[in-house]
């Protein structure tokens, strides 16, 4: 089973990448504790949260990290790729919380 360090930041261009072991295990661009981290990646160099993810998790990883628990709760149920030609509606956060109360 394999397993690597991805950038975790959805922010990001680059989530979902691999940052290699070499990057991460050098004090002034990496920093490891547990299964999460820091890395000094891109020129230019910028820091990026990293986890630690194993290879047959990565689907569900990443499905959790765009719309799972940790997601920005402004940002409602929207749906990633949702948008005006995506035939997918976007739902406005505070006006879901106003119906509910």
């Amino acid at each position: 089973m394999g397993a690597g360090w991805r950038i975790a930041d959805t922010a990001s261009a680059d989530f979902g990448e691999t940052v290699g072991a070499d990057i991460l295990n050098l004090p002034a661009t990496g920093v490891v504790r547990g299964a999460v981290g820091l890395a000094c990646v891109g020129v230019p160099p910028r820091w990026v949260a990293v986890e630690h993810v194993v290879d047959v998790d990565l689907v569900a990883w990443t499905a959790d990290k765009q719309s799972g628990a940790g997601r920005d709760p402004r940002l409602g149920s929207a749906v990633v790729g949702a948008g005006p030609d995506s035939g997918v509606g976007i739902v406005d956060a505070d006006a879901a919380s106003d119906r509910a109360t």
